[in-house]
């Protein structure tokens, strides 16, 4: 499921993950990290992204978990991606156990003198 995480990686339109209704000015996203760690008896997937789209994280948890379970290939994976087409990735993963952890903000404006 790592290996097939892996790309994921970089930017990417994103449109087979997300709600095909999202109403978004564009579907690409940035990805910089997701990977699978184990944590005690339980699989834990971890992503960083610019933006996730609505219902995007929970839709790739979904596929990649049919990844594992040898339902889909890498390669089935990979096309997945390129299709741009929602129907053709797996059913999303259940909301139960979804957390965010972070969010951070960087921004691209300087104050001025007079705190404008």
């Amino acid at each position: 499921m790592n290996s097939a995480a892996s790309q994921l990686i970089g930017e990417m339109d994103c449109s087979s993950f997300c709600k095909s209704d999202a109403e978004v000015e564009h579907k690409i996203c940035s990805i910089a990290f997701a990977h699978w760690m184990e944590d005690e008896q339980f699989l834990r997937f971890q992503i960083c992204g610019n933006r996730f789209l609505h219902g995007m994280v929970r839709a790739i948890v979904g596929t990649l978990v049919d990844v594992g379970r040898k339902a889909i290939t890498q390669e089935d994976f990979l096309n997945i991606i390129h299709s741009r087409d929602r129907t053709k990735a797996s059913q999303s993963a259940p909301a139960r156990g979804l957390c965010l952890e972070k969010i951070e903000y960087a921004t691209a404006f300087q104050l001025t003198g007079d705190g404008k």
